[in-house]
């Protein structure tokens, strides 16, 4: 628990520096929030049987599937 809370420290300050840069770019916003994130939380995000980034289903395309 207390990696994972250090982790949302990390996360938040990476948003108050680089917020703007973020908004402007989902690819950076993943590799710089979401898989951290995910890595947190105990998924292997280099995994594919674990993560799978832009999927393609019937119904779109999510960014992530578990």
């Amino acid at each position: 628990m207390d990696q994972l809370l250090k982790t949302l420290q990390q996360l938040h300050e990476r948003m108050d520096q680089y917020g703007e840069r973020l908004r402007q770019n989902e690819m950076l916003t993943r590799y710089t929030l979401i898989d951290p994130l995910l890595r947190a939380l105990g998924w292997n995000t280099e995994d594919p049987d674990q993560v799978i980034p832009e999927y393609t289903t019937e119904v779109g395309r999510p960014d992530y599937v578990l």
